[in-house]
């Protein structure tokens, strides 16, 4: 059995206040969903899938409501949860077929098939109503 000296429990105290600090000063929640990543893309935080593609929302979705469905979907494909999630911005939204689709601030996440590679954001501001998550 280990033990910890008294000496280093006000050092591991300090570095988990330091460490909560600066999680909080990202700018966004520290628990992503594990579909979803934050990532530098062209010297802008983003928010990504796991692969890293880029995702986006869309300005005629209502607040946790998708509008995008059919063609639409299919060219946008949801960001689809593995289960649901409740965790300060981010959450879930059950689209028409009963899966999850995941959302920031209460707007749904969206891919776009025009992303061939991780990093690309050929999608910001198509028809000026889809747009990257900057984070």
């Amino acid at each position: 059995m280990s033990t910890i000296k008294i000496k280093t429990i006000p050092f591991i105290v300090a570095a988990a206040i330091i460490t909560a600090g600066c999680a909080s000063q990202a700018g966004y929640d520290n628990a992503l969903p594990s579909e979803l990543a934050v990532n530098a893309i062209s010297g802008t935080k983003v928010l990504t899938n796991s692969a890293g593609f880029t995702v986006y929302t869309f300005d005629k979705d209502q607040a946790n409501v998708s509008n995008c469905y059919g063609p639409c979907a299919t060219k946008w494909p949801p960001v689809f949860a593995n289960s649901a999630v409740s965790n300060g911005k981010f959450t879930t939204t059950q689209r028409k077929d009963g899966r999850l689709q995941l959302q920031y601030n209460q707007q749904p996440l969206y891919l776009w098939v025009g992303d061939k590679t991780p990093g690309q954001t050929s999608g910001d501001g198509v028809k000026n109503v889809w747009h990257i998550v900057s984070m």
